[in-house]
């Protein structure tokens, strides 16, 4: 990661650091961070506890830009294009002026060569507001455009009349002052942003206080390599061959840029239909039900397949017995990939955690759908949560029960103890307003926990599975899928009586229909 932020000396690594960085974090994360917090402020600041600080300074920050760009007035394509130009400023201009200055610092002060091996020392790029270099220009028109898409303004595909634009606005680099502080750079050991975290809960407490209602709705982008007309291999492109012109590094053409930042992996379109005929052949043996006959397994067959070898190019055997796996559960000592534990009939949330941990002798930590860890449906510290206390009694005095209450509120340990030294007035009132705006926010994550406890399974899981809003198509696939879909798959985090981690089977819950719990 060092090599990628600071010290790039092969077009690879600038492929990747314009996918992971540029187009992960402006086009990604930003927006979807910006969403999470316009539609669902407490679930925002829930989610955002379970990150690391960097992580939470990057969300924080960019929701705060995002705001800040609103409050400036109404967003149009020319704010695109100043957002566009902060970014060029930004990563190619300002860090590079800042790199390198530090680096020259460290040489000054140790005596040996710096720029020396591996790292080139890297240049800055040009500007000119009357005449911008074509390469920036090209920058400017695909990362306005993706922004355009953002902010749902109408796109600008007339290069003459984006050119026009860009010079109209006359816009210029910024002052720059060399960084203050010990001269330091990341090494390989310590790669990663410093962050100060008075300054995230700073942020924190802005946001708390602020009302989203006013905010407009931002589209996060979903890379698509394939789609020429969406800017995104055009943003990677010039991405990589700016950051490529800092360094002194070989050009990237578009396509390289494509096959690499997309993972195109070659294959043979021959084996592809070999392989798709033989899985084909298997099916159908499910289809024919031979899985329910006796000595079903020497009816299946694994096959590889290797045309480099001539009279030995497929060979085909039978499949290995199922692998058995210790649970570390007195009820469930050991299953197999092939076991399941099967549900029968719908349930409430708290009913299936409550069987769970009363079959098999474990707490249940968190249901999730299945593969897909990061989409939670139940999590036990959210039950927790219903017992948390934040009032305000007579006087302004402030009850906040358990401590865990500040790991989710930091800004409310300062607003308790000002409460108590600040007199009465408008100072007061603002740090009184924010414990109220916690206590709001907390009894908003109790109502919408407790409705999704109480309620269905099936409701839970496509409140937390089915896409977003914007998303239009996925929407209707997921829809049309769950509509003819009698089930949905499971998996929890469990810890059996001893508090050590244990596993259980995929959970198959068949949600239409009536019956038994089995195994």
């Amino acid at each position: 990661m060092c090599t990628l932020r600071s010290f790039p000396y092969l077009p690879l690594h600038c492929i990747e650091f314009a996918k992971q960085s540029y187009f992960s974090d402006y086009m990604e994360f930003a927006p979807q961070q910006y969403e999470a917090f316009r539609k669902d402020p407490p679930g925002f600041f829930e989610q955002l506890s379970a990150m690391g600080e960097a992580e939470q300074f990057k969300a924080l920050k960019m929701i705060k830009n995002f705001i800040e760009l609103q409050k400036a007035g109404k967003v149009e394509f020319g704010t695109c294009i100043k957002v566009a130009f902060d970014h060029y400023c930004k990563d190619f201009v300002t860090s590079i002026r800042d790199l390198v200055h530090s680096c020259d610092q460290i040489e000054k002060s140790s005596g040996k060569p710096f720029w020396t091996g591996t790292k080139r020392k890297p240049v800055e790029a040009p500007w000119d507001p009357k005449a911008p270099p074509s390469e920036a220009l090209e920058y400017l028109y695909a990362t306005a455009n993706c922004y355009a898409f953002i902010f749902k303004v109408p796109y600008v595909r007339n290069r003459k009349d984006f050119e026009k634009r860009v010079v109209a606005l006359n816009l210029k680099v910024p002052e720059w002052s060399p960084p203050s502080g010990e001269a330091k750079v990341d090494t390989e050991e310590d790669a990663g942003d410093k962050v100060d975290t008075a300054a995230i809960e700073a942020m924190q407490g802005e946001l708390y206080a602020f009302d989203p209602k006013s905010l407009q709705p931002l589209e996060a982008h979903d890379f698509e390599k394939d789609d020429d007309t969406n800017f995104h291999i055009d943003f990677l492109t010039v991405g990589t061959n700016l950051r490529a012109a800092n360094y002194d590094i070989k050009r990237s053409e578009r396509a390289h840029v494509k096959v690499t930042a997309g993972k195109i992996i070659p294959a043979l379109a021959t084996t592809t239909a070999m392989i798709c005929g033989l899985v084909d052949v298997e099916f159908m043996k499910l289809v024919k039900g031979l899985h329910k006959t006796e000595g079903a397994l020497d009816k299946f067959y694994n096959a590889n397949i290797n045309l480099a070898t001539g009279l030995q190019a497929m060979n085909m055997f039978r499949p290995e017995p199922a692998v058995k796996k210790e649970s570390k559960l007195a009820a469930l000592p050991e299953y197999t990939s092939w076991q399941k534990v099967i549900i029968q009939g719908e349930m409430s949330l708290k009913q299936l955690v409550e069987h769970i941990e009363s079959k098999y002798g474990a707490k249940v930590h968190r249901l999730f759908p299945a593969g897909d860890d990061k989409l939670c449906i139940y999590d036990h510290t959210q039950t927790e949560k219903l017992g948390w206390k934040i009032e305000v009694g007579e006087g302004g005095k402030v009850e906040i029960e358990p401590e865990a209450v500040y790991t989710a509120w930091p800004q409310l340990k300062m607003a308790v103890q000002m409460l108590g030294r600040v007199p009465e007035g408008a100072a007061r009132n603002n740090f009184l307003n924010q414990v109220n705006a916690a206590a709001k926010s907390l009894q908003t994550v109790k109502d919408g926990f407790s409705t999704r406890f109480n309620g269905p399974v099936s409701q839970a899981y496509v409140g937390i599975a089915r896409p977003a809003e914007g998303e239009a198509e996925k929407q209707q696939y997921f829809d049309a899928v769950f509509k003819g879909r009698p089930y949905v798959a499971l998996q929890a985090h469990v810890v059996n009586a001893g508090g050590e981690d244990a596993d259980l089977p995929l959970i198959r819950y068949n949600f239409r229909g009536s019956g038994t719990v089995s195994m």
